[in-house]
């Protein structure tokens, strides 16, 4: 077989079989090394389906306490571009009412808290953020991480 046809195969595999894992320890073994990371990063990016999909699945596996989605959402992170890295702030910042503490958990994993502490929204109705708000301060004022207060700060001016 020719070589080029057999390197084709084997991408059409490792493709394949990326696009198959839906369980983010299946996700974590893809994303062992920076160079995996990226190549795995790189993949779901190229298919803006597939990346709309994974970043449903962190955003899904987070808001339900899954430490393992945000894992993976750290590892794509490290590895990533600004469009990519803003895609997995706002992922993160979306759960900021119902994973408080997980979310703000990512700060020690190179999340930075403005990029967390924000309306991770574009165009969306006023009424939709004003609720987002109020809920992220009300979570974040029964927290008990450190990083609560300085994340409340960051978003009490946006309260209308």
């Amino acid at each position: 077989m020719p070589r080029s046809i057999s390197l084709s195969l084997f991408i059409g595999f490792l493709f394949l079989t990326a696009c198959s894992q839906n369980k983010p320890e299946q996700i974590l073994q893809s994303l062992a090394d920076q160079s995996s990371a990226k190549a795995y990063l790189n993949a779901r990016t190229q298919n803006i389906e597939e990346w709309e999909k994974l970043l449903d699945k962190i955003e899904t596996g987070i808001r339900a306490g899954d430490k393992q989605w945000l894992e993976v959402a750290i590892k794509l992170h490290q590895v990533s571009d600004a469009s990519s890295s803003l895609a997995l702030n706002y992922s993160l910042s979306r759960n900021l009412p119902y994973q408080t503490d997980l979310v703000l958990s990512a700060l020690s994993h190179g999340f930075e808290l403005n990029d967390i502490c924000t309306i991770p929204f574009i165009e969306t109705p006023d009424s939709i953020v004003d609720e987002f708000l109020k809920q992220s301060i009300d979570a974040l004022e029964k927290s008990k991480t450190p990083a609560a207060e300085p994340c409340k700060k960051l978003l009490l001016p946006w309260i209308t």
